[in-house]
């Protein structure tokens, strides 16, 4: 170590990391600390504690930078700050947060509106007239205004959680281009908001509430005295835009648009295969999302199982409550106890079949999730590798929509996430795709892609690509198994497409009937 060191700051679903890097890539101190449950107020609903979001970030910092001077570290040149995305923050003139935020999960939908002349018009040029009646009902500017008119008048700033955390850090109303995911005014070519005032108004938001925005690897601010005593970070440190957590962990997983043979797949609560490119190709169907990569002029291309890896944890706590007292009480985590019986159980789970729509793609939000082929004979852990399974056929199913859209030419994985710690689980990746599946060196790839943007912002490394090259290192590779490939070859082309396309009706006839 020469003795230049950098930190990231990744807020996440579970949990915030304060993670402290040198300018190889390697952690020489972290702080770390798990949110407060998720808010739930009424079915559907799904809200997030700000102050949970602040006291987590302060402890997972003040954690990391006792460590770092216990041990003699130097202090970090600079901060990435990157989160978990899709997540609004009403707040007032000085930060303080009005109510909960609505995250992600949420599923609540404003009412219709329909577009002036004027809004018509921005959408014909935006290309989004097709999907408008969508695009205003999800859109949480409008459900925060439909759901809480009160809060929506009073509030100064509707900031996502880096745009949130970067003004109490530093004081500056400031984001990351990569950070604006989900319905905004946002013109995703240009890395700026639009201009029309019709655009803002359809989808609840004042120009005023937005802050200004900033291209990965720029400085949003510094941090502030006040901020610097309570969080232990350095007065005055630079705090780097990243954006988007999921972006964060394809920058960290080494892809790049220089890397165009490698695809990302992201095995956390969310589970998305990422390719990152140069030229932006939109899907208006929202066959796959895209945004600002975590590096300047590039964009992440993702398809998105929504429910993803969540569908593990819920499946634990709702069917394996068992295991949860043994870990209690044990050395083994509730996950590695339900892993070990879900080992015993052969590829294919015995002919059952999930399709992993816990929650619908915003392609067709008719879905629902679906379980087929029981028998007697299934047991738990059949149903634990068939969700699995289900979910990585799912996600081979968008690699070859996007493959076919603009040819990714995809020949390797790069793998993250939570559920990259399980060995069947990345050996069923690489079994589904018939691809080998590489393991970067450490499991925080969102923290690793925050420090490759503040090395390039402190100047440790040149530019993205030279950064992500010598922080990024591959730990192993998973080779697929010939046998197991041709089992998932069947299952996959014979069993798991033809029964997306024969259920689209059956889910339009169960989301009738809500």
């Amino acid at each position: 170590m020469t003795g230049r060191t950098v930190l990231a700051i990744d807020s996440g679903t579970q949990s915030v990391r304060a993670i402290l890097f040198d300018e190889r890539g390697e952690q020489l101190a972290d702080g770390r600390c798990a949110h407060q449950p998720l808010l739930r107020p009424e079915r559907g609903w799904v809200e997030q504690d700000p102050d949970d979001i602040w006291r987590s970030m302060v402890t997972a910092c003040r954690a990391c930078m006792e460590q770092a001077d216990r041990e003699g570290l130097p202090p970090p040149q600079a901060i990435g700050l990157t989160s978990q995305r899709k997540v609004l923050i009403a707040c007032d003139r000085t930060g303080e947060p009005l109510r909960p935020a609505l995250h992600w999960l949420d599923r609540r939908s404003a009412r219709p509106r329909k577009p002036g002349m004027l809004g018509r018009a921005a959408l014909a040029l935006s290309g989004e007239q097709g999907t408008i009646s969508m695009l205003v009902g999800i859109s949480q500017g409008n459900v925060l205004r439909d759901a809480h008119p009160d809060v929506y008048e009073k509030a100064e700033y509707l900031l996502t959680i880096t745009g949130w955390l970067t003004y109490r850090l530093t004081g500056a109303v400031r984001d990351a281009q990569g950070s604006i995911t989900g319905v905004y005014p946002y013109d995703l070519k240009k890395g700026a908001w639009r201009s029309s005032p019709a655009m803002f108004d359809l989808l609840g938001y004042k120009p005023s509430h937005l802050p200004t925005l900033s291209a990965a690897g720029e400085e949003l601010g510094r941090i502030s005295p006040a901020a610097a005593e309570e969080t232990g970070l350095p007065v005055g440190t630079p705090l780097v835009a990243v954006g988007g957590d999921k972006q964060a962990e394809v920058l960290g997983a080494g892809v790049t648009p220089e890397t165009p043979g490698i695809a990302e797949i992201s095995m956390g609560t969310g589970t998305s295969l990422s390719v990152a490119r140069r030229r932006l190709k939109m899907s208006l169907t929202f066959r796959w999302l895209a945004n600002n990569a975590a590096q300047p002029d590039a964009f992440v291309h993702e398809y998105m199982v929504f429910r993803g890896f969540w569908t593990w944890t819920w499946y634990l706590n709702q069917f394996a409550p068992d295991h949860r007292l043994a870990a209690a009480g044990g050395d083994l985590s509730a996950d590695e106890l339900l892993s070990r019986e879900v080992e015993k159980v052969e590829p294919g789970a015995e002919g059952l079949l999930v399709i992993p729509r816990w929650y619908p793609t915003l392609e067709d939000m008719s879905e629902r999730g679906t379980v087929l082929g029981f028998t007697e004979y299934h047991t738990r852990a059949h149903m634990a590798r068939a969700l699995v399974e289900g979910i990585v056929m799912d996600l081979r199913r968008g690699w070859e929509l996007m493959e076919d859209a603009f040819a990714p030419r995809i020949r390797r994985l790069r793998i993250g996430g939570g559920g990259a710690r399980s060995a069947w689980a990345v050996q069923t990746v690489a079994d589904v795709f018939d691809m080998p599946v590489e393991i970067p060196h450490t499991g925080e790839l969102s923290a690793l892609g925050a420090a490759i943007n503040a090395a390039v912002a402190a100047g440790i490394h040149p530019d993205h690509g030279s950064a992500a090259e010598a922080m990024v290192r591959i730990d192993r590779v998973v080779e697929p198994e010939p046998r197991t490939v041709s089992l998932y070859r069947h299952l996959y082309k014979d069993g798991f497409l033809p029964a997306m396309e024969a259920l689209k009706p059956i889910y339009g006839t169960l989301h009738g009937s809500r």
